[in-house]
């Protein structure tokens, strides 16, 4: 994923998904896009034993501007971060 993401991402200024974050009140996550894109979304987590757990969070269109995701379920304790695919561009957000 990271080598996807050097290759396939602009700067920082230019990629499409602009800012994500997760929202533990609402247990959603929240993105920011710069322009319509066709999104897909998968949570990655590394859990306290080192196990890798991952989730689908969506695939489909977004149009720009803030965008709101619900989590089926709650997300676990460990080391967690988001991979964003927004038209072919790959990038990578940790999660606080």
């Amino acid at each position: 994923m990271q080598i996807r993401e050097v290759v396939t991402a602009p700067n920082r200024d230019t990629r499409i998904v602009g800012a994500a974050a997760y929202e533990s009140g609402d247990n959603s996550i929240v993105l920011v896009l710069r322009k319509p894109a066709h999104v897909d979304v998968t949570l990655h987590r590394l859990d306290p034993l080192y196990r890798v757990h991952e989730t689908d969070v969506y695939t489909g269109p977004l149009d720009r501007g803030r965008q709101r995701l619900p989590l089926g379920r709650r997300v676990g304790r460990g080391e967690r971060f988001l991979v964003f695919e927004a038209d072919r561009e790959t990038t990578v957000h940790p999660l606080g």
